[in-house]
C-alpha cells in the first residue's frame, strides 16, 4: 500500500467502478424517452397527426428504456 493512499481507497474505487452503469441508468432512460418524443412531436408537427406518433413513440420509448434498464441491472447482479 502507498503511504499516501488512505487504506478504503481500494475498496471504494472498486464499489464505484461496479455502481458506475447502475448511475447513468436515470440518464439513459431519461435521454431514450427525450429522444422518442422529440422524434414523435416532429412527426406529428410536419404531418398534422397531433398526439399519434408522440404518444406511439413515447410509449415505445419507454419500453425500450425499461430494456435497458432491466438488462443493465441483471448484468451486474
Amino acid at each position: 500500500m502507498a503511504l499516501n493512499q488512505a487504506p478504503n481507497e481500494g475498496s471504494s474505487k472498486r464499489i464505484f467502478q461496479e455502481l458506475a452503469p447502475l448511475m447513468a441508468l436515470g440518464t439513459q432512460m431519461m435521454v431514450t424517452l427525450c429522444v422518442f418524443g422529440g422524434i414523435g412531436w416532429w412527426i406529428d408537427s410536419e404531418n398534422q397527426t397531433s398526439p399519434i406518433w408522440t404518444v406511439s413513440l413515447l410509449i415505445f420509448g419507454c419500453v425500450a428504456a425499461m430494456v435497458g434498464f432491466i438488462k443493465t441491472a441483471l448484468k451486474n447482479k
